[in-house]
């Protein structure tokens, strides 16, 4: 940000609230809050689309839903409940607030043709999905995740618009639509790059590198799982044997091992089963 303190707020739009002045500190941290979450949007949707037909890679598909769960953290910052978020957009002025939020709520209705009525219904929707599962988790949370677009096209109304209301502050840089093309570019290539690396040519990682790379992970997993598990069983035989005689523990013991084992094969295959439907 360059320029002067921000006296009165002019600009060609009639919704632009004017300011006598705003809090800098807040405006320092919600802009970029805002990058930050188009970011891990676009991270997210572009490692889905490399991953749509090959969903068997643990890191990846973790990978990519993180990048979800982080965007609707980032997005809730500034843009949900204004009391515990000091970042919300309506902190930025240091009086007449409700006018301030009235005036950004009037530019994104009339960018995205909605009424009030159904912005309030998205807005508690991404609210609900950010409270009761990607920063906590309510058991038994089972409501389909929201459709981002609007919250992104939100996104890009909000840089515009800050644009105007901090003037004759300026924002140095491009538009975040721009940076968002660019970064979509960018992004793009680094995992195709990757997904080439790991391929035979490019293009979507292939079955047989991913189907590896599930291996390696839950083996890996697995392994000391499985190392913890036989240790209890053999305590159990153990303890069996000197209870029993040696028979008894050796035929115990021998029953507990194929049981763990059968128990490890059915958890890898509830794994793939979820890995599959996700898919």
């Amino acid at each position: 940000m360059a320029g002067g303190a921000a006296g009165g707020v002019g600009g060609a739009d009639e919704d632009v609230v004017l300011m006598d002045n705003y809090r800098k500190e807040i405006f320092a941290e919600q802009l970029p809050l805002v990058d930050r979450f188009a970011r891990h949007l676009l991270h997210h949707r572009i490692i889905k689309s490399q991953l749509a037909d090959h969903p068997r890679s643990l890191f990846w598909s973790e990978t990519c839903d993180a990048h979800l769960l982080q965007a609707s953290i980032y997005w809730c910052m500034v843009f949900g409940s204004h009391g515990p978020n000091r970042t919300h957009l309506r902190h930025l002025a240091v009086d007449r607030a409700d006018e301030l939020q009235a005036s950004f709520r009037a530019r994104v209705l009339a960018a995205l043709g909605i009424d009030e009525a159904e912005w309030r219904s998205y807005w508690a929707e991404m609210r609900s999905f950010r409270d009761r599962y990607a920063a906590h988790r309510e058991p038994g949370f089972n409501q389909p995740v929201p459709r981002f677009d609007r919250a992104l096209e939100a996104a890009f109304v909000y840089e515009e618009w800050i644009r105007d209301v901090i003037r004759p502050d300026v924002v140095d840089g491009p538009a975040l639509t721009q940076l968002f093309t660019e970064w979509e570019q960018s992004v793009t290539a680094e995992v195709a790059a990757v997904s080439a690396s790991t391929g035979q040519g490019g293009g979507a990682m292939k079955e047989t590198d991913t189907e590896s790379l599930w291996r390696v992970e839950n083996a890996i997993g697995a392994g000391f799982r499985n190392i913890e598990g036989m240790l209890s069983f053999a305590a159990i035989g153990y303890l069996i044997w000197g209870m029993t005689g040696a028979a008894a523990g050796i035929l115990a013991g021998g029953v507990l091992v194929e049981c763990w084992q059968w128990a490890i094969d059915a958890r890898h295959d509830r794994e793939r089963q979820r890995r599959d439907e996700r898919g």
